[in-house]
């Protein structure tokens, strides 16, 4: 059992070269000193994590994120999201060990808006390298009891506690954001997440990137910021521990795609565990299902993100299962919903 530690307990412990769960808005990280390049390495051997994946830092001010990021205009512009879910990618000029950024010569940056974090970042007084608190590929942990769950006898032993802030209140990870130009001032989202494309268009940012087919891996064509500057870019991420299938939302429902559903349903469940439909806004399972969780009856993209890794989390519980899910509106909060279901997904089922 990972125990719950008060902040001066979990200062001294990152101080010491530790590893401690924190909390966030977003989801629960595994905190280390960034700078401490030891410590970091625990991380990746607590995780499972391969080391091409880079870890954001954690700061408590924009201030603080730009003694260690390079200043610029458009970077001034979006650290008017901060505290809150947004990751900028900024050129740190090695002040950031390379095991943080994978070898690249930008980190990722954010304040998160967590009152338990902040007061442990202003502790700190170096800045945190967390990346989400779950075991390498799975579903990121929105609750303390969630990591614990995941947490083998080789992760607790590298962890010296926790801080306890509660439920994360977004429960997806953050935006990620690469500076592509200053005039006018030009991003691209690597990854999408709390903060919405239609937020930062209607901050006065230009955005670049086709965001409207979760099928497809997001902004692969990026040259401005290579795939792997960022967290959350891996193939496959975000797994529920069992069986998921996906299809697109827009597909009717013809005879022949419930076929096609049914194929893929035999294809994954051999063994005739439970099937649950995954909704969202009361629309009903394209087949037959055992259980249905709905991610917001009410149609509330906001409350979806808050329940995705809960459920994955219910369903895994379960015992042996098959998830069926479609994908949410294309929209808001539904591209980074979207993102974690396709990284999630065993299989797409396509319309043909």
């Amino acid at each position: 059992m990972i125990p719950v530690l008060t902040v001066p307990r979990a200062v001294a412990a990152v101080r010491s070269g530790g590893l401690v769960v924190v909390p966030t808005e977003t989801v629960y990280g595994l905190a280390a000193n960034a700078l401490d390049q030891t410590a970091v390495a625990k991380i990746f051997r607590a995780k499972g994590r391969p080391q091409i994946n880079p870890i954001i830092c954690h700061l408590p001010s924009a201030d603080a994120v730009f003694r260690y990021g390079m200043y610029s205009r458009t970077a001034d512009a979006l650290s008017r999201f901060w505290p809150g879910p947004l990751t900028v990618l900024l050129a740190h000029e090695n002040r950031i060990p390379s095991i943080v950024t994978a070898g690249s010569p930008y980190a990722g940056f954010r304040v998160p808006d967590h009152p338990v974090m902040l007061e442990f970042l202003r502790a700190c007084e170096v800045p945190i390298a967390a990346p989400s608190a779950n075991r390498s590929g799975r579903r990121s942990p929105t609750t303390l009891a969630m990591v614990r769950a995941d947490a083998d006898d080789a992760y607790s032993e590298l962890v010296a506690g926790a801080l306890d802030g509660g439920p994360c209140r977004v429960g997806l990870e953050s935006t990620v954001v690469a500076v592509v130009s200053e005039d006018p001032p030009t991003i691209r989202i690597l990854r999408p997440g709390g903060v919405t494309r239609e937020t930062l268009i209607d901050a006065g940012l230009q955005v670049i990137g086709d965001a409207n087919n979760p099928a497809q891996e997001n902004n692969r064509s990026t040259t401005e910021a290579p795939l792997l500057h960022a967290p959350g870019q891996l193939l496959k991420h975000y797994g529920p521990g069992v069986p998921l299938l996906l299809m697109e939302r827009a597909t009717s429902g013809s005879e022949k795609f419930t076929v096609q559903i049914r194929a893929a349903l035999a294809r994954f469940n051999a063994g005739g565990a439970p099937v649950w439909w995954l909704g969202f806004a009361g629309r009903p399972a394209p087949v037959p299902c055992d259980f249905v969780l709905d991610l917001s009856v009410r149609g509330d993209l906001a409350e979806a993100a808050q329940n995705l890794f809960v459920f994955f989390e219910r369903i895994r519980n379960s015992g042996p299962a098959v998830i069926l899910a479609e994908t949410l509106p294309q929209q808001e909060l539904g591209v980074a919903l979207n993102d974690r279901l396709t990284r999630a997904a065993a299989e797409w089922i396509p319309f043909v």
